[in-house]
């Protein structure tokens, strides 16, 4: 079994604030809002990664298409965050 590893983390007061709320709100703790929120970005980190490297060992064409991808993949995860936030108000709207 392999162990997480820790990590001490500062954050802003907002930042803070915000990642607390969220956690209260679904009764979990801010560590697990936190992981949550990194182990979805995963593969995005893992092609920026890739993406720096190529463009270290001189293949900026492949940096560039990688990078290309990444900004559209990134496009498709806010119009996902769009659309729940829009079924979270309509929910809300529902209910008063």
């Amino acid at each position: 079994m392999v162990r997480s590893q820790r990590v001490g983390l500062s954050l802003k007061p907002e930042l803070n604030d915000a990642i607390t709320r969220l956690a209260q709100l679904n009764g979990i703790t801010k560590t697990a809002i936190i992981t949550a929120m990194l182990t979805d970005m995963l593969p995005h980190l893992k092609m920026l990664v890739k993406t720096l490297e190529k463009a270290k060992t001189a293949a900026p064409d492949d940096a560039l298409k990688t990078l290309k991808s990444l900004m559209t993949d990134a496009g498709e995860v806010f119009n996902e965050a769009q659309l729940s936030l829009i079924d979270l108000e309509n929910d809300i709207n529902g209910r008063l």
